[in-house]
């Protein structure tokens, strides 16, 4: 099972980049499934990744779908624009990216 560093209620990718590497004790260590992968255009990945906080139409569409089981496993979108990097988005229930975690392929 793979484990990803998660972040509530970043604002944006360059805020979850300053928490990771200053305080990462602040984070939760989760194992994660990806759910679905969305991928977008450079523009529009952007958007979200700059956008944390905004509601997501996509992350409204799966949020039934992205829970968290008994043993902290986190089902999850995987935002991209390359296949390669991108974030996890755990909603919580919400409609926006409330806990996010960097992602690179292996």
């Amino acid at each position: 099972m793979s484990k990803a560093l998660f972040f509530r209620k970043c604002p944006n990718a360059e805020d979850y980049q300053y928490r990771a590497s200053n305080f990462p004790t602040f984070g939760q260590e989760l194992n994660y499934i990806i759910y679905k992968t969305i991928t977008l255009s450079k523009e529009k990945y952007d958007l979200v990744i700059n956008g944390f906080l905004y509601d997501n139409k996509d992350v409204i569409k799966y949020t039934d779908n992205l829970t968290m089981d008994d043993s902290d496993t986190v089902n999850c979108l995987l935002f991209t624009c390359d296949n390669k990097s991108g974030y996890l988005v755990y909603p919580a229930g919400y409609s926006y990216c409330r806990y996010v975690a960097y992602w690179e392929e292996n």
